[in-house]
């Protein structure tokens, strides 16, 4: 994760005074993690397609049902990794209990392709696309957001939406 998307991160839970537990799609641990923004006691749950000592819960984040709701579910630098960022955004509403946010960055136009695991380039066979704000704006809606902001930061997309 770059600290222009933890940043983010850190300000919308501020802003929003954030707190309780948090489900982390595709969190496993590269360049960072948002855990370290959340204080302990409350359950924070990383789900990550690919296993990990970081990872609590080994799973395509698009196929997701565990059947319990978070207060917060968090997405950094995944959509642009997937096909199914539609999906994702459905399974992150899913899991939100009412009046929880979601909050996502991801990589927009503009920014170079890179690998889902930190290198410079996709590894053959990996998904790679720049995820565009009125695609993530057309998911929200679609997975049943009503209250949402996205926005654009040089190449950086991000968004927070209310259940």
């Amino acid at each position: 994760m770059h600290p222009e998307a933890m940043a983010y991160v850190a300000d919308v839970i501020l802003e929003h005074q954030l707190e309780g537990d948090v489900l982390d799609l595709g969190g496993r641990y590269i360049n960072g993690t948002t855990r370290t923004l959340f204080p302990d006691g409350h359950r924070y749950i990383v789900v990550d397609i690919e296993p990990d000592p970081s990872v609590d819960i080994v799973a395509d984040a698009g196929d997701l049902d565990l059947g319990e709701t978070f207060d917060i579910v968090l997405s950094t630098e995944l959509l642009e990794h997937t096909p199914r960022g539609a999906e994702i955004v459905s399974a992150a509403y899913r899991h939100l209990r009412p009046g929880g946010m979601f909050v996502a960055t991801m990589a927009g136009p503009g920014r170079p392709p890179h690998g889902a695991a930190g290198s410079p380039w996709p590894l053959d066979g990996e998904w790679y696309q720049n995820v565009w704000p009125f695609a993530l704006e057309e998911w929200l809606a679609d997975a049943g957001f009503e209250d949402f902001k996205v926005d654009q930061a040089g190449t950086d997309v991000r968004c927070y939406a209310r259940r």
